[in-house]
């Protein structure tokens, strides 16, 4: 599945709709879903998950205040999770997957979240089966085509046209994009 169209991304390096040029561009796409999911440290294909966490105790505690982060194996989380061992109003980012609970003073639990999470694949189109998920946030198509344009740089298709794409400023878009997006909570507790 792709994060974006072929037909995206060749329209904005300038082709016709070639099979070699589609083949060349659908590779690079999986690819970059490949490298995004890894920077991002999630997946993207729609799928149910149940993380169990053992909380000896909260993340933080400073007087009367308490907190206790959970980072679930996932992002882009698709529901509301199912909560058990903890209470059910904890503060949830959806994209990053990242759970936290400011009332609870654990000691020695388990907890446990059961969520949907990634994209659904998008509807057939023109009587085909559909090749890109459907509900992509804008950023992430982005990033998806900025990954791309940088894998379809040095392609001899791309380079033999004549085209030539500035990868310096594509890596930094990109680069400056994807960090702020970064599955990333050093104090969370970790699913076991």
């Amino acid at each position: 599945m792709l994060l974006t169209s072929v037909q995206t991304i060749r329209e904005e390096i300038g082709f016709d709709d070639m099979k070699d040029i589609n083949a060349a561009i659908t590779m690079a796409l999986n690819a970059a879903e490949t490298l995004i999911a890894s920077t991002l440290r999630t997946t993207f294909e729609r799928k149910t998950v149940t993380d169990r966490f053992w909380v000896p105790e909260p993340s933080f505690v400073q007087g009367a205040h308490r907190r206790t982060e959970f980072l679930l194996s996932a992002g882009f989380i698709a529901d509301t999770p199912a909560i058990t061992g903890g209470p059910a109003n904890m503060l949830l980012d959806k994209e990053k997957g990242i759970a936290r609970d400011f009332s609870t003073f654990y000691v020695q639990q388990i907890v446990e979240f059961t969520y949907t999470c990634g994209f659904e694949k998008s509807d057939e189109q023109n009587g085909e089966e559909a090749d890109t998920y459907k509900d992509v946030p804008a950023w992430l198509q982005q990033a998806a085509k900025l990954k791309t344009l940088l894998l379809v740089a040095k392609l001899p298709a791309v380079t033999e046209a004549g085209i030539s794409l500035e990868t310096n400023l594509l890596d930094q878009q990109y680069a400056s994009l994807i960090n702020s997006h970064i599955r990333y909570a050093p104090a969370a507790i970790l699913p076991i």
